[in-house]
C-alpha cells in the first residue's frame, strides 16, 4: 500500500484502518494528510515541531486549534497529528470543515482582503449561490448578524459565525421535519424566489 508514492508502514496502515473506520475521513483522506505531515517532517524521523505540525495543517486546509497541541509539548509525532486530524473531522459540534468551507466563502468575496466585506458584495455572493434576495434583505440580514447593528458591511468573524449557526438550525430543522418538505416541495421551489427570511431561518 502506498500514499501518494510514499511507502506506507505496518504501523499507518493499521492506523490508516482505524481512523477510516470510526472517523469521517476517506482512505484518500488519511494518505493526503500522511504525505503532507512526512513533507514536513524534513529529518524524516516521525516527529514535527509544533511549528511544523501547524504549517501541516494549513498545508492539508484543515481547520486545527495550536491549544491541542500544548499537551504534546515540542514535538508531536505522525499518528498523534493524524489523530487530531480526525477528531477534527468527527467534531460536528465545533463545525471545523464547515468553519473553513465558510472562511473560503468569505474570502472569495473579500478581493481586497481587508476582514470585511461590504452588502453589496454579499448580495452579489448571494445570487450566484442562486439564493435570490434584493439589495435591502441583504441589507437587513446584515443587519442582524453585525454586531454593531449596522448593515452596511460584514467581517469575516461575523460571516462565519452567521453561516455556522445557521448550518446548525438547518440541521436541527431537517432532523425534526425529516423529508415532509421535500415531499410537499415537489422539487419545484424556485430558487431565485427563496425568500431570505426563509432561506436564512432567522434574524
Amino acid at each position: 500500500m502506498s500514499t501518494l508514492g510514499l511507502e506506507l508502514s505496518v504501523e499507518d496502515s493499521d492506523l490508516s484502518r482505524i481512523l477510516i473506520s470510526t472517523t469521517p475521513l476517506e482512505q484518500k483522506n488519511v494518505d493526503e494528510l500522511i504525505a503532507v505531515f512526512q513533507y514536513f517532517d524534513t529529518d524524516q524521523d516521525g516527529y514535527v515541531t509544533f511549528d511544523q505540525a501547524v504549517l501541516a495543517w494549513r498545508a492539508a486546509a484543515v481547520v486545527y486549534s495550536t491549544s491541542d497541541l500544548r499537551s504534546y509539548g515540542h514535538r508531536i509525532s505522525k499518528h498523534q497529528w493524524l489523530k487530531l486530524c480526525s477528531n477534527y473531522a468527527q467534531d460536528e459540534a465545533n463545525s471545523m470543515f464547515e468553519k473553513d468551507t465558510f472562511l473560503i466563502m468569505f474570502q472569495s468575496m473579500d478581493v481586497k482582503r481587508r476582514g470585511v466585506i461590504t452588502v453589496e458584495a454579499l448580495q452579489a455572493f448571494f445570487k450566484t449561490t442562486g439564493l435570490g434576495t434584493t439589495l435591502e434583505q441583504t441589507k437587513i440580514l446584515a443587519e442582524s448578524i453585525n454586531r454593531y447593528g449596522i448593515g452596511d458591511t460584514v467581517t469575516e468573524e461575523e460571516f462565519v459565525k452567521f453561516m455556522l449557526k445557521r448550518s446548525e438550525i438547518t440541521k436541527i430543522n431537517k432532523r425534526q421535519r425529516g423529508d415532509r418538505e421535500e415531499q410537499n416541495d415537489g422539487g419545484h421551489n424556485s430558487e431565485s424566489s427563496v425568500d431570505v427570511t426563509q432561506a436564512f431561518g432567522f434574524y
